[in-house]
């Protein structure tokens, strides 16, 4: 598995498994995961209608690329979305 599934089955687990004492911190970055799979998914392969980006997915992803560009880590956000299209299966 590639690293952003890694972590969506990670933090489900941890809701499952932890009971309610970690539940927003794991929702929280499993919302964030789910998001950024949509909007590189949408972005780089053929999807299902279910399975495309939202407006708030693509939010998510801009907001992390302005970041990234903005440190330095990154060019732009195609060159972050290709950088993470290797993240997912």
């Amino acid at each position: 598995m590639a690293f952003i599934d890694d972590q969506i089955n990670k933090y489900a687990e941890n809701i499952l498994s932890e009971g309610d004492v970690n539940d927003s911190s794991a929702l929280g970055e499993l919302k964030f995961y789910i998001s950024i799979r949509n909007a590189i998914k949408s972005k780089t392969r053929e999807v299902n209608e279910y399975e495309k980006a939202s407006m708030e997915d693509n939010g998510v992803l801009d907001a992390l690329a302005d970041t990234l560009v903005q440190l330095g880590l990154v060019r732009d956000k195609s060159e972050l979305v290709e950088k993470l299209s290797s993240e997912i299966n």
